[in-house]
């Protein structure tokens, strides 16, 4: 063959494997045949639709086997393939859609009229429907149309594969590029480093788009003649049952998928001994998540890396996974990882320095970004990555810190500067700032801090949801503090580091999708220019058994169903639950939360009103307040303030508690 790069591989598959299963996906399954035969029939279809050597082609949708038809295809024709994120919004899509110059998108399972609007903003008139929904011609029927006859285009390593984007710095995404050779010697990397097998049966849920589920899982399991198992969407107790089914023996995922599915029901008893190779990147594997899968006899091979590097740099084995704790491994067999001071010499053990990568894997640079791919290599090819870390004795490389301000969210990437100016698109934003802040559930989370312009007064929720429709839902901080002024330096840069020393400190504990705030307003007008104003949620607090106890204690209120646990197992709750003045104890604590006023001589705190009790609370529940000033009146010397208060449990459509509180605020 002539074709040298990743599009042959079905061919090579097919040649050596036929019969044997390539793909698992919603109840079908191809073979090592039908995906060569599959992938064939498109290459000729795009070849019709004037696809030629070195133009790009876009898919867009969820992880499904056309994925990989159109990578594949794209290959055998010499193109590139363009992967774009499912979860970005419109502009954001289309911004790399006309950026890398695709000519074409197939896209599968869109939000009606997306895939439209994506297609209309960018400019592009060919299109293929992978479920026959919406605009372009429907994928099956030009497939089975399509002619089988092989198609051996010379590809070379040296040709561009794909071109996979990666948020910047600026707040533009870059497009790293990836060449056939970049692609091939990873996936050499992750056969010689994790022993992958050809009867592997490789479970793929994490998105196909990220460089970690394709280039560490999905095409290192297909080069060896294994089977991936393919599923559009992560489900902790799905995961588990197809683990048993099928019989998975490699796992990809990031911290949180390990962690939700070690939470979800059915993990005691789940049948997890065919489970061999569990990788884990995106971010550092927490203590507990390795303790906890350490005690169901499973060890993680944790790795580093980045897109630009295909993205494979450093990997620790199962077996120093609990010796070398906290360490990010060595580099891979066939990359180069120094750590390097500012002038360019190898840090000594425990030193800090920059992360340097070269190898066969790393990126020659940046699509139609010469300067920032000059800017990213030092000399002889090393990339620099912006990553602080210390070596030790034995060349086991942990990182310490980011150059860059980088946050890393569930694995997700979140860069600080793309959200700072989408914020700044709202006409009430004088200045914006996001930093990082501990969350819980993914490991850390944004917070912007945001300057309001002079005579305006928006809410936390306003801009939050400003954010809709411009970034994806990832991307948008779950909580936003309004302030006066950010503190820059000299030269008019915000000072991140005493932005997170002052309002970066509280961690989030609530779930995905949810937002909180703290408003702080000065003086009486500023507390009159907030009547009406919704005032977000609290943090989460949890209802332990303890803390019941506790106030049980307080009280001498001993009754069964707050403090018998057996006898209240079997009662109309099915547990425990809490009392109801508990409740009400934790309503102001969770309230002051949401707003802070400065510039006053008094305040007063004239108790509750209006005190109902709608849903009991179990103990293991979540709980927390949500605040709206429902009026603010003129008194003698300052303002009175009426507040509606509604105590939220997670999960359920009955608050525990609704109340007023009122407060009187003087000059």
């Amino acid at each position: 063959m002539r074709n040298q790069g990743i599009g042959s591989w079905p061919a090579r598959r097919n040649r050596r494997t036929p019969g044997r299963t390539a793909l698992l996906h919603e109840g079908r399954s191809y073979d090592y045949a039908t995906l060569h035969d599959r992938s064939t029939r498109l290459a000729h279809a795009l070849r019709g639709a004037g696809v030629e050597r070195g133009d790009r082609v876009a898919f867009l949708g969820p992880n499904h086997p056309a994925y990989l038809e159109t990578l594949f295809a794209a290959g055998i024709l010499g193109a590139v393939f363009v992967p774009l994120n499912n979860r970005l919004a419109v502009p954001e899509s289309a911004f790399q859609l006309t950026d890398s110059g695709s000519r074409v998108l197939v896209h599968a399972r869109q939000p009606d009229g997306k895939a439209a609007a994506l297609a209309s903003a960018a400019g592009i008139t060919t299109l293929l429907s992978v479920d026959g929904e919406g605009p372009g011609r429907a994928y099956e029927e030009l497939l089975a149309a399509a002619s089988a006859e092989p198609i051996d285009e010379e590809v070379g390593h040296d040709d561009v594969c794909l071109i996979m984007y990666t948020s910047g710095t600026t707040g533009r995404a870059k497009g790293a590029v990836l060449t056939h050779g970049n692609i091939v010697w990873n996936s050499l990397n992750v056969l010689v480093d994790t022993d992958v097998s050809g009867d592997e049966v490789a479970l793929v849920c994490a998105p196909l788009f990220h460089t970690g589920s394709l280039n560490m899982s999905c095409l290192p399991t297909l080069l060896k003649g294994g089977t991936v198992l393919l599923e559009s969407a992560f489900d902790a107790e799905r995961a588990l049952r197809l683990i048993e089914l099928h019989g998975v023996t490699a796992l990809f995922g990031v911290p949180t998928m390990y962690d939700a599915m070690a939470a979800a029901p059915g993990w005691k008893e789940a049948n997890l001994s065919g489970l061999r190779l569990l990788l884990c990147g995106g971010a550092p594997v927490p203590t507990r998540t390795t303790r906890t899968y350490l005690e169901r006899g499973l060890a993680f091979v944790q790795g580093y890396g980045m897109t630009e590097a295909s993205p494979g740099a450093l990997v620790l084995d199962r077996a120093d996974s609990a010796r070398k704790a906290g360490s990010a491994g060595v580099p891979h067999f066939f990359t180069d990882v120094r750590v390097i001071r500012p002038d360019g010499t190898e840090t000594a053990p425990g030193e800090k320095g920059e992360v340097v990568v070269s190898g066969p894997n790393v990126t020659p640079g940046y699509w139609n970004l010469p300067e920032a791919s000059a800017a990213a290599f030092l000399d002889g090819g090393r990339f620099r990555s912006g990553d602080v870390a210390t070596v030790d004795d034995e060349g086991h490389v942990t990182l310490v810190d980011r150059l860059k301000d980088m946050i890393i969210s569930g694995g997700e990437n979140i860069y600080p500067a793309e959200v700072e100016d989408a914020l700044l698109r709202h006409p009430d934003v004088a200045e914006a700032a996001v930093i990082g802040v501990p969350d819980a559930r993914w490991g850390e989370v944004g917070r912007a801090v945001v300057v309001p312009r002079p005579g305006t007064s928006p809410t936390a929720g306003e801009l939050l949801a400003h954010l809709q429709g411009l970034l994806a839902r990832y991307k948008i901080p779950r909580s936003l503090v309004l302030v006066p002024g950010l503190p820059r330096n000299a030269t008019g840069k915000p000072l991140k580091g005493l932005l997170r020393d002052r309002y970066g400190n509280t961690p989030t504990d609530r779930p995905s999708g949810e937002t909180t705030m703290s408003l702080t307003v000065h003086g009486i007008d500023g507390i009159r220019a907030r009547a009406g104003a919704d005032l977000g949620h609290s943090s989460w607090v949890e209802i332990g058994q303890s803390r019941v106890d506790t106030f049980a204690d307080a009280t001498d209120d001993h009754q069964w169903i707050h403090v018998d646990v057996e006898r209240a197992a079997g009662g109309p709750f099915g547990g425990t639950i809490a009392h109801g003045y508990l409740t009400l104890s934790l309503l102001i604590p969770m309230w002051s939360e949401l707003l802070q006023v400065e510039g006053v001589s008094m305040a007063v705190n004239y108790g509750l009103n209006k005190v109902r009790f709608p849903s009991p609370v179990r103990v293991g529940s979540k709980i927390r307040t949500h605040g709206r000033i429902a009026s603010v009146e003129d008194v003698r010397g300052g303002v009175e303030v009426t507040v509606d208060l509604t105590v939220e449990i997670d999960g359920s459509e009955k608050p525990a508690c609704v109340a007023q509180a009122v407060y009187r605020f003087h000059a």
